[in-house]
């Protein structure tokens, strides 16, 4: 994989709002078809959703309670 096709947030503690960014400039340089890994070496978690189904997200440092609304959800992209 090139080297300009890489984009690693180390260098300090992302919040839910540096995520969010960090996810919105990936998802707007693919496409459909593109393949993509990510790889977050935090914690997630899971909230209800539907009956039957549920949201899953992201959990920042800077996060102290967490529900759907200060979630990451995966689904938002």
């Amino acid at each position: 994989m090139p080297r300009r096709n890489i984009q690693q947030l180390s260098d300090r503690p992302l919040s839910a709002d540096g995520i969010r960014q960090a996810i919105a400039r990936l998802a707007s340089r693919v496409g459909r078809g593109d393949g993509l890994f990510l790889y977050y070496p935090g914690h997630g978690t899971q909230t209800a959703g539907a009956p039957g189904k549920c949201s899953e997200g992201l959990l920042a440092y800077d996060m102290e309670i967490y529900g759907a609304s200060e979630l990451v959800a995966i689904d938002e992209y």
